[in-house]
């Protein structure tokens, strides 16, 4: 009988034994096939580059890994991913060999805010039931006072006719009442205090309750990484995620404050962004490019373009080249142009579309998501020094424009965007910066100055007939133009001009004994001067001397042909 129990003892050891080896097998097997548990990390937000309205955003996780296959789950996404944005890369001798993005719900995290609720919600109504109770004794006390009132007022009736009425303990019981009344109301109003807090409580807990459950389990984004390791490796694993976010909303704008003796420009460029990404930037490495997202599996198709007849009513013009196809007598619309509302690229340099640009912080910065104030970045700070020059225009204004030719001189290019102007402590106004490349330039005006001062006066206004008979009709207008300088420093102005055009082919004008000559601008003589513009540059020194410039108009035509009054 021994024996036999030897024998299933043994027995038991050897399959006890068995097993446990099959277990051992089994794991190391699973192991080697990537079966075990997958690493879960949040990582850590390392970089953010902004895209105008998408941000990429770049996780970074250190593992020591095993030769074999992992699993890496990173958890925590936001819900404003681009799923088909998702990113992954591995350092050192590993290799990533699929990514997976996963939507799971929360269930855990789902019932135990639920619970954590309905608990809240419980002891809240607990807390109001209590306040009840509390009002209900207030209730019984103020029923006891009314009652000792009522008996101390019959008690009282009854002894008037006997003569033994005791008045001092009257009094006592009356005082006594009052003071126990006034108490029990102080006592009320604080309980009611309370239980309309505790009210509001249940009520707002009620409601967070009803919608968390028909909102249900929160939703878990993750990347599941493959990750393979073929050899041994000395040092960590860093493994890479990266993906795009929404949210975002940014543009640059700048700031270009001059100096009040107009010897230095500084060109702020900044970077205006909204974060809504669902995510805090803490700490991170902070980038903005201009460089449009796109699919790299997935790229844009060229679309056919189809060149069409242009429409001759359609208008071609620019800040720098007016252009009138009006009635005989242009008005003022031309000329005002000339001043424009926003900057003017005037000089050599690459003028296309502005090259794709990246543009990195030096120092990490950290920027919380859901927050109402738009973040400004500075992304640089130049020191220009403009070439300043006045603009006068006498038949728009008495005084002249001061315009500033900005030149970009650093290695940045500057992008398209709003610019506030500054002259000194003065803000001047809001304008608009085009694409101004490293080497160019760009005009931009700082408002007007009444120490330069322009007036176009009409001298004489006649007609006389031309040819035999008095077929011909000739109309010849004189015009003066003074420009005072009080600012008591040499200055430069531009004074413009401009003079009638036709198309009508039986009128002829002209302007003649034109002093000083015109300017000889090539721009201008050129693109402009064709359009009935005229220009002249003058020098007005220090002294305040006053600049004359005359011209005569000559308006001609045949004698039946009616032609309107020349304007002012």
């Amino acid at each position: 009988m021994a024996r036999k129990h030897i024998r299933l003892h043994s027995l038991l050891l050897l399959t006890a034994v068995t097993i446990a080896l099959a277990l051992a097998g089994v794991a190391a097997l699973a192991g080697e096939r990537g079966d075990a548990a997958p690493i879960e990390t949040p990582g850590r937000l390392f970089a953010v580059t902004v895209h105008n309205d998408w941000a990429s955003i770049t996780r970074v996780a250190t593992f020591e890994l095993e030769v074999g296959q992992h699993e890496i789950r990173f958890v925590d996404l936001p819900s404003t991913i681009e799923p088909a944005s998702i990113r992954a890369d591995a350092g050192g001798r590993a290799v990533v060999t699929r990514v997976t993005y996963e939507v799971n719900e929360d269930v855990d995290a789902y019932r135990a805010e639920l619970a954590a609720l309905t608990a809240r919600l419980d002891e809240a109504r607990k807390s109001l039931a209590i306040l009840d109770e509390k009002l209900a004794v207030i209730g019984k006390e103020e029923g006891l006072l009314d009652a000792i009132a009522e008996r101390t007022a019959q008690r009282s009736g009854e002894l008037v006719g006997s003569g033994k009425i005791d008045l001092e303990e009257i009094t006592r019981v009356s005082k006594y009442l009052a003071e126990q009344n006034g108490a029990l109301l102080e006592r009320r109003r604080g309980v009611m205090a309370d239980k309309d807090a505790a009210q509001a409580t249940v009520d707002d807990l009620s409601m967070r309750k009803m919608e968390y459950e028909a909102a249900g389990p929160p939703l878990i984004r993750s990347a599941l990484l493959g990750v393979s390791m073929s050899e041994s490796a000395d040092a960590a694993v860093q493994v890479q995620l990266t993906y795009l976010a929404s949210g975002v909303r940014s543009h640059v704008q700048y700031n270009v404050r001059t100096d009040s003796n107009l010897t230095q420009s500084t060109v702020e460029f900044e970077l205006v962004l909204e974060q809504q990404t669902g995510e805090d930037w803490n700490d991170v490495n902070f980038a903005y490019s201009t460089h449009p997202v796109v699919d790299p599996t997935a790229p844009p198709s060229l679309q056919p373009e189809l060149v069409e007849s242009g429409d001759d009513e359609s208008p071609s013009m620019t800040v720098r080249q007016p252009s009138e196809r009006g009635p005989l007598l242009s008005g003022r619309a031309s000329l005002a142009r000339i001043v424009g509302q926003g900057g003017t690229v005037t000089s050599t340099g690459s003028l296309g579309s502005p090259p794709f640009a990246l543009f990195r912080l030096p120092q990490p910065i950290s920027i919380p998501s859901g927050d109402t104030k738009t973040q400004r970045l500075r992304l640089g700070t130049f020191i220009t020094r403009p070439a300043f020059r006045y603009v006068a225009i006498p038949v728009i204004s008495d005084n002249a424009f001061l315009r500033g030719t900005v030149e970009n001189t650093s290695r940045v290019h500057w992008l398209p965007g709003p610019v506030s102007v500054f002259l000194g402590s003065e803000y001047v106004g809001e304008t608009t910066l085009p694409y101004v490349a490293p080497g160019s330039s760009v005009e931009l005006f700082f408002g007007t100055d009444h120490r330069v001062s322009s007036q176009r006066i009409r001298m004489s206004n006649r007609t006389r007939s031309t040819g035999l008979l008095g077929d011909g009709r000739e109309t010849l207008v004189e015009y003066q133009i003074k420009v005072g300088n009080a600012t008591g420093q040499t200055v430069a102005v531009e004074v413009w001009d401009r003079s009638p055009m036709t198309r009508d082919d039986r009128i002829s004008v002209s302007t003649t004994s034109i002093s000083p000559s015109l300017s000889r601008d090539e721009y201008f003589r050129l693109r402009q001067r064709s359009s009935g513009l005229l220009r002249w540059d003058v020098e007005l020194p220090a002294s305040g001397r006053e600049a004359t410039i005359e011209y005569t108009l000559v308006v001609s035509h045949k004698s039946d042909v009616e032609v309107p009054e020349i304007p002012d």
